[in-house]
């Protein structure tokens, strides 16, 4: 590391009108006030800043004071060997001094072609916060290397703002969602500061998102809870009544499937976007599969309204049985629940070029035009017609079939009803 008084020289040639070298100017650095600068910078818990020159070498790193001439070389580090070669790294990284796991952010310096950069333990950074605020804490440490790269420039005029920026992003990381910060400097720290603010709305966006999905999840959650509390009541009351006692059971037991159904989607969901789904696939015969889930469901879905239209000659799906049987159950679900009792719901299965095309075709009240583009995103559900449910039944439906490797879309007309598409390679 750089001793006590020891210097950096900077020195340049003078060239006459012709290029020609006719002499040379130079200077020494006392770099004492340059370490304390350094030192002196606004760190979280944990965080480290260090500086290496321009052949990869540690000149210098937060709490550490003495390395030997071999330590200090870390050109091959990656977040170190990037900006050698003038790229910035953001990204994980094992620290060069204590060897753990953490998230570093390196930039080269103009000019020079230094290296300046900071880190943050990885479990510490990463603890508090839910796995969809990773890419913005990425984000963040790209924030903070910016601004430790105009703490080097030494410009005294964005010290103040980059505090600034600093308070807000320690009240961001407590929670306080609702903090923006004000820099109109009218150069790069302004952009940064509008970066910051773009990130804060985005989290604040996802906060009130994941309020109004506990909102909706307690909801249609107390909705059966209810019912079924009340049924059981009547029971406890009315023991001797035969006929009351089975009207309330099989209340309670349709309930019950509701409230697993809306159970199986959270969870389905959650694995879908954690990436966690793992497909079985196999043949599938499409026609003797959809006529033994309907013989399978009777008494729970109307089967009595399904028409199965499948060519005896259709080859085989490649596709995962127990994925495919909840991509049926939730079209034919949304097909009857959204159709008249006395109209039929169809389902066809034909091979269109390299794959087979399946459709769930229904009579019922259709989907409005600005709604189709939105029919398949988590959470939605239509304002006209909502019933029971979170929004996760098309969403499940959409990213099973894309596992699979298919399409998945929608066509309908309002009063007409509507047709779901979907597609399955072939075995």
């Amino acid at each position: 590391m750089l001793k006590r008084n020891s210097i950096i020289p900077v020195a340049a040639p003078i060239k006459d009108q012709q290029g020609k070298v006719i002499g040379a100017t130079g200077s020494a650095i006392n770099p004492e006030q340059f370490i304390k600068l350094l030192s002196s910078t606004s760190r979280g818990t944990g965080q480290d800043i260090f500086l290496t020159d321009r052949t990869g070498r540690l000149v210098f790193h937060t709490g550490v004071t003495e390395l030997t001439w071999e330590q200090r070389d870390v050109s091959k580090v990656p977040h170190i060997s990037t900006p050698l070669q003038g790229q910035p790294f953001v990204g994980e990284g094992v620290g060069m001094v204590s060897g753990e796991q953490r998230i570093v952010a390196t930039l080269p310096t103009p000019k020079y072609g230094w290296v300046v950069g900071v880190s943050i333990p990885t479990e510490s950074a990463l603890a508090p916060i839910d796995q969809s605020f990773r890419d913005s804490l990425l984000i963040f440490l790209a924030v903070a290397l910016l601004s430790i790269g105009g703490a080097l420039a030494l410009a005294e005029v964005m010290i103040r703002p980059l505090k600034r920026l600093t308070r807000h992003a320690v009240a961001l990381g407590r929670g306080e969602f609702q903090q923006r910060v004000e820099i109109a400097t009218g150069d790069e720290l302004e952009k940064l500061a509008d970066t910051f603010n773009r990130m804060a709305d985005e989290i604040q966006a996802r906060e009130r998102e994941r309020e109004d999905y506990i909102s909706t999840i307690s909801h249609d959650l107390r909705n059966p809870l209810t019912i079924v509390q009340g049924h059981a009541q009547m029971i406890q009351r009315a023991p001797d009544r035969p006929e009351s006692v089975r009207k309330s059971a099989e209340s309670i037991i349709t309930t019950a499937r509701r409230m697993n159904a809306l159970i199986l989607d959270l969870v389905e969901s959650a694995r879908l976007r954690a990436g966690q789904l793992r497909l079985e696939r196999q043949p599938v015969h499409l026609k003797a599969f959809v006529d033994e889930l309907l013989d399978r469901s009777k008494g729970v879905i109307d089967v009595g309204r399904i028409d199965v239209e499948v060519p005896p000659d259709l080859p085989p799906a490649s596709a995962d049985p127990d994925r495919l049987e909840r991509i049926f159950v939730n079209l034919l679900t949304n097909a009857l629940k959204y159709s008249a009792a006395e109209t039929e719901v169809l389902v066809r299965a034909d091979k269109v070029d390299n794959e087979i095309r399946v459709s769930v075709i229904d009579r019922g009240v259709g989907i409005a035009p600005h709604d189709l583009p939105h029919v398949f995103e988590r959470f939605f559900r239509v304002k006209e017609t909502r019933r029971e449910g979170v929004g996760l039944g098309l969403y499940i439906t959409k990213m099973l079939v894309e596992a699979h490797g298919g399409r998945i879309w929608v066509e309908s007309e309002l009063g007409k009803g509507s047709t779901f598409y979907f597609t399955l390679a072939i075995a």
